[in-house]
């Protein structure tokens, strides 16, 4: 679906009778979009409308942005005061172009070095930077006690320098994160701003699942399944693309894992399926046993539905790790699939000694033999 028109117009006075009207339209073209320039004094019908430059990309507003960032002189030295109307999209989306417009010489903020940062986030990440933080235009001040209040922006401004001298400026979200995780810098204040975002962001895939698990008809009354569908696969595989998961997520997780009919088509960690589901929610130091802890003081049948289920899949990996089994693929495969069992066995025997601690009556049958699976953690 091809872009509509967007247009910027934006009154500006340099005193009683010396006032005028900047208007820039971007008009999509087969082969992308020309801008156009009209200035002129409002009150008159002189103003004129010249040709800018043909662009050889799609119209949108990130295009827009970048635009205007490669032609400063069309943009206008206002402050916030200056009133700009945007149309042809989205409200965040406009407050974004109109930071990139106004250059509002008098700002604290580096506006264009944001716009570059904001540019790299896919639309899911600013939807969530939004609606936790506002716009640079319309800012929701920040209220918590570790980041002092005041403009988030501040903040995301030193995380688009950050990214800049590490060459990430323009990257997505989950690309900066990364880096900041493996930078041995002093970055507090950036590692709270990525924390603060993919938090928002796994909160907001962590409703859609439960909305979803939800909405979907039981498809078995009596064993309280409901359908995996690619729907579901497809937000949880986003849900762990964002990182390691929320404690507060794990439980409820787990028990729509259960209840599932159908396995999620998932990849994480050289896992597939309920493996890379399960490898990733035990990712953390105590994730998995405080979900079940918790679960276990609301209900130990409960309890012991996750856990079984979690042994159940264990026995498939246990001849893997008889002392006549060999390993194929070669020296790279082998040792690929010999890290990926050693993965389940973890999480599988993370999950048993947890059970037993908590006295949950799991079948003897799926226990496993403790002298000849122990791992060395």
């Amino acid at each position: 679906m091809q872009q509509d028109q967007i247009k910027i117009s934006c009154d500006l006075s340099g005193g009683p009778g010396a006032s005028w009207t900047v208007e820039l339209e971007f008009v999509p073209t087969p082969s992308g979009f020309v801008a156009w320039g009209i200035e002129g004094d409002p009150t008159d019908q002189l103003a004129k409308k010249t040709k800018i430059s043909e662009v050889i990309h799609p119209l949108n507003w990130r295009t827009v942005c970048r635009f205007l960032m490669a032609h400063q002189h069309l943009c206008v030295n206002g402050d916030s005061t200056t009133t700009i109307h945007i149309s042809g999209v989205r409200e965040y989306e406009a407050d974004i172009i109109s930071t990139a417009f106004n250059l509002d010489e008098d700002s604290a903020l580096n506006r264009h070095l944001i716009v570059r940062l904001l540019l790299g986030f896919s639309d899911e990440e600013l939807e969530a930077l939004v609606e936790m933080w506002g716009t640079p235009v319309n800012p929701k001040f920040i209220e918590a006690e570790d980041l002092d209040e005041r403009d988030p922006y501040e903040l995301i401004e030193s995380l688009a320098t950050y990214t800049e001298s590490r060459g990430l400026l323009g990257q997505p979200l989950a690309s900066i994160a990364h880096s900041v995780q493996i930078d041995s810098s002093e970055v507090i204040n950036i590692e709270k701003i990525l924390r603060r975002l993919i938090e928002q962001r796994q909160n907001r895939l962590f409703e859609q699942l439960a909305a979803y698990a939800e909405s979907k008809e039981i498809s078995d009354k009596n064993s309280r399944k409901i359908i995996c569908t690619d729907q579901f696969s497809l937000l949880f595989q986003e849900l762990i693309a964002t990182g390691t998961p929320q404690d507060d997520h794990i439980l409820k997780l787990l028990e729509t894992l259960v209840i599932l009919k159908g396995e999620p088509r998932l990849t994480a960690n050289n896992q597939t399926g309920f493996w890379a589901a399960l490898v990733w929610l035990s990712s953390t130091p105590a994730g998995l046993e405080h979900a079940l802890t918790k679960c276990a003081e609301r209900s130990i049948d409960r309890a012991t539905e996750i856990a079984s289920f979690i042994l159940s899949l264990g026995k498939d990996i246990a001849p893997l790790f008889d002392p006549d089994h060999r390993w194929t693929g070669g020296p790279y495969g082998a040792a690929i699939a010999r890290s990926s069992a050693i993965q389940k066995l973890r999480v599988v025997m993370r999950c048993q000694k947890c059970s037993v601690a908590l006295h949950l009556p799991v079948q003897k049958n799926l226990l496993f033999d403790e002298s000849r699976f122990k791992l060395n953690d």
